[in-house]
């Protein structure tokens, strides 16, 4: 099964994003380091660099994804709980972002402008940085109490709606096989 990053159920929250490449009854979407730079690609940031090295050098930056990926899966969990996210988890995240080397480029967007993010990408390890920077942005600058996750499949997914009545990762998805078994029950309660 193809994991694909531009049609997000997340309307683009790479952390977000990134804990949703694994999730029950799915292959694991970082299964490459190519899969990494995808996602981190996809997420409308810009990479400066190339980062080609080893495939030994690769295959340690994506283990180090993947305990990324497990470390803001703990704190999205401990957030949509009501809780504070653990010490343990922040200091793993700060780790990361205390290598950050971060800028960024105005964009034309929608009429005006946008803040475009830009990560030197030089070596593998590198790639870690746009994702701690996106789970930093998470925990900062959105609201976690619209962090849910979907009924369906139990991706995460950020509630952005005005009623924050958002359910379902995707209604091309979980959201249209509810409404059909609704339908199908209301159809077959009479018979």
């Amino acid at each position: 099964m193809e994991v694909s990053f531009g049609d997000s159920a997340t309307e683009g929250d790479l952390a977000i994003d990134l804990v949703n490449t694994l999730y029950p009854g799915a292959p694991d979407g970082l299964a490459r380091f190519a899969d990494a730079v995808r996602l981190v690609r996809a997420s409308n940031v810009e990479l400066l660099g190339d980062a080609r090295s080893s495939k030994a050098r690769q295959e340690r930056a994506l283990a180090r994804v993947r305990h990324l990926r497990e470390t803001i899966r703990a704190i999205l969990e401990t957030l949509r709980a009501g809780k504070s996210a653990s010490a343990t988890a922040l200091e793993r995240l700060n780790d990361v972002l205390a290598t950050c080397s971060i800028g960024a480029r105005i964009v034309r967007s929608n009429g005006g402008y946008a803040r475009m993010p830009v990560y030197r990408f030089n070596a593998p390890d590198d790639i870690l940085i746009p994702l701690a920077d996106a789970a930093l942005r998470l925990l900062v600058e959105k609201d976690a109490s619209r962090i849910k996750t979907c009924p369906g499949c139990g991706m995460f997914l950020y509630d952005a709606s005005k009623n924050r009545t958002r359910n379902w990762c995707s209604m091309k998805t979980c959201g249209n096989r509810a409404k059909a078994a609704r339908h199908y029950r209301r159809k077959h309660a009479n018979e």
